[in-house]
């Protein structure tokens, strides 16, 4: 018998969350800042230790997709020459992913980055508790701190298997670069215009052509 536990966990997990003034205000700011990273044509950098890493490199390629500058950086390499291509003059952006917060390979990218690209701002989005959001809040490295008010079950039930945080943290992420496009500054045709531009190939192209004119009209 297949136990559907783990999808009432997600449910309950993304209501809370948006359920929680805190959270959706700490998601609207983070939207501006990418908001405002794309208009200054800014490189979008994420990273993330363990499971969020790959929610990470898929969340850079969802800003390829919209022809964005979006880059996934692996922070345990970032000391390792990883940080070459990182301007150092040009302001950039870099979101970093930790359920609890507390990943130290994060909080040695953000001291290389503020020492070394000082013109980088970083975020970090977690869902840490108010113990270990008291380290989050301590590290003078981080511009804003995205905490989502949730304690997901995961797939165990017990916290432990990294599941539902994986899931919050793509819906954060896409509700934030959705709310960026929504602007008035970028607007729904700017973002059906790149996906235009950067999909040639497969059925979106089709979809994105039709729905442009639908808004052109």
């Amino acid at each position: 018998m297949i136990n559907f536990d783990f999808i009432i966990d997600c449910l309950t997990s993304l209501n809370t969350m948006r359920n929680d003034i805190e959270s959706m205000k700490n998601i609207n700011i983070l939207s501006d800042m990418i908001k405002e990273a794309i208009l200054d044509n800014q490189t979008i950098y994420i990273t993330g230790i363990g499971k969020p890493g790959y929610i990470a490199q898929k969340n850079a390629a969802t800003l390829k997709s919209i022809m964005v500058d979006g880059q996934f950086i692996d922070a345990c390499l970032a000391g390792h020459g990883d940080l070459g291509p990182i301007s150092v003059d040009k302001p950039s952006l870099l979101i970093a992913m930790s359920k609890s917060g507390c990943s130290n390979e994060l909080y040695l990218l953000f001291k290389y980055m503020k020492q070394l690209r000082p013109k980088c701002k970083i975020v970090m989005i977690c869902m840490s508790n108010e113990i270990q959001l008291n380290k989050v809040r301590s590290c003078k490295d981080i511009d804003f701190i995205c905490h989502i008010k949730t304690d997901p079950g995961e797939l165990d039930g017990f916290g432990i298997v990294p599941a539902t945080s994986n899931i919050i943290f793509e819906a954060v992420m896409s509700t934030a670069i959705s709310g960026a496009f929504n602007s008035e500054e970028l607007g729904m045709v700017n973002m059906c215009e790149r996906l235009q531009k950067s999909h040639p190939s497969g059925t979106l192209q089709s979809k994105v052509t039709n729905l442009l004119n639908t808004l052109r009209n």
